[in-house]
């Protein structure tokens, strides 16, 4: 234990007692035979700031950022597998609803849940804008393409509306 006091106080005198990057100790009052403590450096002794927690509201907005993100992702690696050999997709294909899986349980943690309306009628109410809807009439009868981005319920209804391309009806 002497042997590492006797390094401490050569290391203090190699690199300066008051160097930041070397933390302050202070004695361990609990154990005195321990040895002394590590002080973490905080704002009011002119360390770094402690950290603070964000706000929720932000961190919702990025969790819903990254999950638009991560199905858009996803939408394009569903179109990258319809590509690929038919030998190769099974793997892939695995690795995706893996990843589909996981996104999905880690929104339910944040009570949060994506909504597409592929190949559902088009209603007016639907909490989705279509991109496209100038190019129908009032009375098309209209079905939903593709979407752009997903819906998001969460548990108190609607947090974001998605966005989506329309097709008419075929007879």
């Amino acid at each position: 234990m002497a042997d590492k006091k006797e390094d401490e106080t050569k290391t203090r005198e190699k690199i300066g007692e008051n160097d930041p990057n070397v933390p302050e100790k202070r004695e361990n009052k609990t154990n005195p035979e321990a040895g002394p403590e590590e002080k973490t450096p905080t704002a009011t002794d002119g360390g770094e700031k402690p950290e603070t927690r964000p706000d929720p509201e932000k961190l919702t907005e990025i969790i819903i950022n990254m999950a638009i993100e991560s199905w858009r992702f996803g939408a394009a690696y569903e179109r990258l597998l319809d590509k690929i050999d038919s030998g190769e997709q099974g793997r892939h294909l695995s690795q995706y609803r893996w990843f589909v899986k996981k996104m999905e349980e880690a929104l339910a943690k944040v009570e949060l849940n994506l909504v597409t309306v592929v190949g559902r009628e088009y209603d007016p109410g639907m909490p989705a804008t279509p991109i496209n809807i100038d190019e129908f009439g009032p009375e098309d009868a209209l079905f939903v393409e593709q979407m752009l981005e997903p819906i998001i319920v969460g548990k108190n209804g609607l947090v974001r509306a998605g966005s989506v391309v329309l097709r008419k009806a075929t007879k």
